[in-house]
């Protein structure tokens, strides 16, 4: 008997160790990671900002980064290019699609998106969608497309898009699912880069219904006005999504609640949704008073009384 628990003792202990060997090289590995990004990040940025800003006369010169052969290297250019055209404005796309070809960023990206499992090819995926690219490596891109993954698809769609972003409405129309909440940031990632159109009310009259979230994201973004009426009718869409984001859009635009086809668009929400909706009506301070005609719909039940609580506290909390 002895002998079994000094084996089980062992084994224990075995597991154990091996553990925390484990742990300490995966920590290992983290550290050197990001210490060869602190030594390289900093030299790419000062790099490829002063090739992207630099005079007219100086952009036929090829861009050099010193990574040598390094995969891992190149990717963090990538990355790094990726964040500059995000985060400022006014660069040449042309230069930067330069860079891309000449670097072999574009190739390398499109090679690691191509193997391992699906979380290991969005990062590739994603940051091409963030750059100019050439033709070429927009085309090859276009494979992944018909990949199974949603993910993947998604953002071999927004490659497209970015690069062509006439192309973006008959995209979205002919997209086989319905944008999510992340799809639609990410699209209005592609606004602030001067990507997505904005004329918001002719998004709306779209018969897509990607195309009218899209339009409505836009006009609860920019809070747009004047366009309660359009709203107004698309309370009363077929698809279920329509709806709820055009409720969402006229509760962030502090627009009347009190139409007929608002009370009605309401009562077709599950519990649960409506319970979030009333959530959202206290967050954008909404009185008892202008929801009149929602406690009459919700009587003394439940979710009346959730309504006027949730109300009266959120008012107390504001010292109203």
């Amino acid at each position: 008997m002895n002998g079994v628990l000094v084996a089980m003792f062992l084994v224990c202990l075995s597991v154990v160790l091996i553990a925390l060997v484990v742990a300490d090289r995966d920590d290992f590995m983290r550290r050197r990671e990001e210490r060869h990004r602190e030594r390289f990040r900093d030299p790419y940025v000062r790099i490829i900002c002063d090739y992207l800003f630099a005079p007219d006369e100086s952009s036929s010169y090829p861009c050099r980064l010193p990574y040598g052969n390094l995969a891992r290297s190149r990717m963090l250019a990538a990355e790094s290019l990726a964040t500059l055209c995000i985060s400022t404005s006014g660069g040449d796309p042309g230069r930067i699609r330069r860079l891309v070809a000449d670097s072999g960023i574009g190739r390398l990206l499109l090679r690691r998106a191509g193997w391992g499992r699906a979380s290991h090819r969005l990062s590739p995926l994603r940051v091409l969608s963030e750059l100019p690219l050439p033709e070429p490596v927009v085309l090859r891109a276009g494979r992944f497309r018909s990949r199974r993954e949603p993910l993947i698809g998604w953002y071999a769609l927004l490659i497209r898009t970015a690069n062509h972003p006439e192309k973006m409405l008959p995209e979205l129309e002919s997209h086989p699912r319905t944008l999510t909440p992340f799809a639609l940031s990410e699209l209005l990632m592609q606004f602030k880069r001067g990507v997505v159109p904005v004329a918001c009310e002719s998004l709306l009259c779209n018969p897509g219904v990607n195309v009218k979230l899209l339009g409505m994201a836009l006009i609860r973004h920019l809070q747009l006005e004047g366009v309660n009426d359009r709203l107004y009718d698309l309370v009363g869409d077929p698809h279920p999504a329509v709806r709820r984001a055009a409720l969402d859009t006229l509760v962030v635009l502090k627009s009347p609640l009190t139409k007929r086809s608002v009370v009605k668009a309401i009562a077709a929400l599950s519990e649960h949704d409506r319970r979030r909706f009333y959530r959202k009506l206290s967050a954008e301070g909404y009185s008892l008073q202008a929801l009149c005609r929602l406690q009459r719909l919700e009587g003394d039940n439940y979710l009346g009384e959730y309504l006027r609580q949730l109300i009266g506290s959120y008012k107390k909390r504001l010292g109203v």
